[in-house]
């Protein structure tokens, strides 16, 4: 009764506090009513304590904040910032992610350790990049001003990075912590799960999570253009809107969700295991062809060719299984198919429509091998630098975290092109040079589940439910690899990654031990 009563006091006071303190640090007194502004702090504190122990049974929350950061990136990027609200919603979130985890580490470690690999080894990966830091193993190169005044040289643009150093230090822990966080949490997701049908009902229900996610998401986008807030544009033959963060990472997570969304069709389309399909099936047709489209406009080169072979293999695959295979998946007709055949029909149209538009876009960007030789050029130049420089323990331990854009940004200063940013543009060389052998522990995990994957799917004894999920975890490896053989590992991309994969991982887990029971 005591320890109740505590918990309220408790609750109480943090509500009072706590909005009095982001009051004064967001400096809005003048702007707006205090009272008002306290009352909303103090409503949104209540939500979040009750969040937080929610989420100490249940950690299906933090999960989905972490999968989908970059929705919170953008929103934050789109709404907030232009309104003058400094709350920085993806620090909270990242915040709320990081409490989380670690309440989750300590619970169920034993059960994290014992089970899944890639939580040892990015568990032991973060402990090395904490010894890299506090020995001052890094580079203090992107915190210095030499990278604004190169920008500055190039383009006329003045760039502020004010990081002092203790912030710089916190953005080098985001490459070993993100995955640490986001692979814990997802890794619990499916965890006491003991029959099959309790499975299929929690990745159902997770889905339809995702769907609205995704739903809500889009809405907030044409709202932001509607209000005049952010507007689509084009920046030579490249789509950008403000509402998303650069390039480089939107296109990362439309296509790695277009897989994931291509592959829940399959699974469908295979297993029929609840009866309003229908209509999953129409929404997931929608925001394949949306994300599709848009990965198209964007015109990354790397996200396309990494999209189109990972399908391509996701095809070899399930045929190889004798699975059959779909993109759009109206193998009934009905009133809800003939909706979602409406709509398929409306967006050829409207590729028809710009069909000349979109190709010259495409055949632009595919005939333009600049960027291509201009990363042919770093990588020739980080592998002579490496081999006239490397000794035995710069072969172990890597040259430091971040000097690999040291020597990115003296190969790019002789270029002659404008938008050039200091970096490798390979992630797997980056790391190697940076952390040497030790970056085999951070690939090595998701190597090793690439490798059991196989085995699973060629064997022939194999459960074929386990089978189909082995193929999902599969497919997204694939896509991460080949997207990041010329592009370098973004925070907000290992977000959506490691999420996603642990989420994967937790439910072919828990899919094994209900087959063992269900054989036993």
């Amino acid at each position: 009764m005591q320890k109740i009563q505590f918990s309220k006091i408790l609750t109480i006071i943090s509500c009072i506090i706590f909005p009095l303190m982001a009051i004064l640090k967001l400096n809005i007194g003048d702007k707006i009513d205090p009272i008002l502004i306290f009352v909303f702090l103090a409503m949104g504190m209540f939500g979040f304590i009750e969040v937080l122990k929610q989420s100490t049974k249940n950690l299906l929350i933090p999960y989905i904040t972490m999968q989908f950061m970059l929705f919170i990136i953008s929103i934050n990027l789109a709404f907030l910032g232009p309104l003058g609200l400094n709350f920085k919603l993806h620090t909270l979130a990242f915040g709320f992610g990081f409490l989380m985890a670690s309440y989750a580490i300590f619970k169920d470690f034993k059960y994290l350790w014992k089970n899944h690999m890639i939580f040892r080894a990015l568990l032991i990966f973060f402990v090395l990049n904490i010894v890299y830091i506090s020995c001052s193993y890094y580079s203090d190169f992107l915190s210095s001003s030499t990278v604004d005044l190169f920008i500055f040289r190039k383009t006329g643009n003045l760039v502020t990075r004010n990081f002092n150093p203790t912030e710089y230090k916190f953005l080098i822990y985001m490459t070993s912590l993100v995955p640490l966080i986001t692979t814990s949490l997802s890794l619990l997701v499916f965890k006491n799960m003991t029959t099959k049908e309790e499975i299929y009902k929690k990745f159902i229900n997770i889905l339809w999570i995702f769907l609205l996610i995704f739903a809500i998401f889009n809405v907030f986008t044409l709202l932001s253009a509607a209000v005049g807030i952010s507007a689509p544009a084009f920046k030579g033959i490249r789509l950008t809107w403000k509402f998303w963060p650069g390039t480089q990472m939107p296109t990362f997570f439309l296509g790695i969700f277009t897989i994931f969304f291509v592959f829940c069709q399959n699974f469908f389309r295979n297993f029929q295991v609840q009866s309003n399909q229908g209509a999953i099936n129409i929404i997931l047709n929608i925001f394949i062809l949306v994300n599709s489209l848009l990965i198209v406009l964007i015109s990354v080169k790397t996200a396309l060719i990494s999209l189109v072979l990972s399908l391509i293999l996701l095809l070899i695959l399930l045929k190889k299984n004798n699975f059959s295979f779909t993109v759009f998946n109206l193998s009934t007709v009905n009133s809800t198919n003939y909706i979602g055949l409406g709509i398929i029909l409306l967006f050829v149209v409207v590729l028809v429509q710009y069909s000349e538009f979109i190709w010259y876009n495409l055949s632009s960007r595919f005939s333009n091998l600049q960027t291509l030789y201009l990363r042919f050029g770093m990588w020739t130049n980080l592998i002579e630098i490496w081999k006239d420089n490397v000794d035995l323990f710069k072969l172990i331990f890597g040259f430091g975290i971040d000097r690999s854009k040291e020597q990115a940004f003296l190969a790019s200063n002789m270029i002659p092109r404008a938008d050039i940013v200091p970096n490798v543009h390979n992630s797997f060389l980056e790391m190697f040079y940076e952390y040497g052998l030790v970056s085999f522990i951070y690939f090595g995990a998701i190597i090793h589940i690439l490798m059991q994957d196989i085995k699973t799917i060629i064997s022939k004894n194999t459960d074929k439910m386990l089978k189909i999920f082995s193929t999902a975890t599969f497919i997204i490896i694939i896509y991460f690899l080949t997207y990041h053989l010329t592009d370098g590992i973004k925070v907000a991309t290992a977000f959506t990654f490691f999420s996603l994969l642990g989420f994967l991982e937790s439910l072919k887990f828990s899919l094994k031990q209900t087959i063992l029971k269900e054989s036993s």
